[in-house]
């Protein structure tokens, strides 16, 4: 019987150890920059604002319920949002449409080419179809299409702090 406790513990270990190095593999391969989605009406993107140099890090997650999910500095560092921001049904035609200004919508839409250091993750969903690519900025500066499209989700995640300077005294 001792013979045999060690050959099992060892199957499962194995067993572990393929289930565990396969997982990443299966995971790996299911990433793509474009695919398909039978929802064609549903909208999401999430941009991840990265300038190691300057310490600028910020991700803006706008997702299909309509809620923008914003996280700024050390917590985007770690991929997180803690503060979310409910939107309207004008706030999101906004953001579609500085998105298809932008080209980010047309299947040739390629990478940003700038020289950096500013660049943007974008995933995209937006028709059925899913997108992922990378913008680098001309500097720490983007096309003005991009700008836009920044500055429409930077104005509403500020409404995160809206609480707070409303509780504030005014001056007479």
């Amino acid at each position: 019987m001792s013979g045999r406790r060690p050959r099992i513990a060892g199957t499962l270990v194995l067993r572990g150890l393929f289930a565990s190095s396969g997982l990443p593999f299966v995971i790996g391969c299911a990433a793509t920059n474009a695919t398909r989605s039978p929802d064609a009406a549903v909208f999401t993107i999430r941009i991840e604002d990265r300038d190691a140099e300057a310490g600028r890090f910020v991700i803006y997650d706008v997702a299909g319920d309509g809620g923008l999910q914003v996280g700024a500095g050390p917590v985007a560092q770690e991929g997180l949002t803690d503060a979310t921001v409910p939107l309207t049904a004008a706030d999101l035609a906004e953001i579609r449409r500085a998105v298809e200004a932008a080209g980010w919508s047309r299947p040739d839409r390629s990478s940003g080419a700038g020289a950096g250091p500013r660049r943007l993750d974008v995933r995209l969903r937006m028709g059925g179809v899913t997108r992922r690519f990378e913008i680098l900025a001309d500097g720490r500066d983007f096309e003005p299409a991009v700008e836009d499209v920044l500055a429409s989700l930077s104005a509403m995640s500020r409404r995160r702090f809206d609480p707070v300077l409303d509780a504030l005294p005014r001056g007479r």
